[in-house]
């Protein structure tokens, strides 16, 4: 886990504004921004800027 928070913060640092992060099993998902951290609720990954919402039903 520490390789994989490593990884969000190298692409946090390279500019990237979201990232997803989804355990397969669980199906728990959080987002990571330069700001936080935040676990999903209600079931769907969304982003402000730009506008992007995807159900954690869909994803396989």
């Amino acid at each position: 886990m520490e390789e994989m928070h490593e990884r969000i913060d190298d692409y946090l640092d390279f500019g990237v504004s979201y990232v997803w992060l989804i355990h397969p099993r669980t199906r728990r998902a959080f987002v990571y921004t330069r700001e936080a951290v935040r676990e999903v609720k209600g079931g769907v990954l969304s982003t402000s800027h730009p506008d992007i919402r995807v159900p954690l039903g869909e994803l396989e």
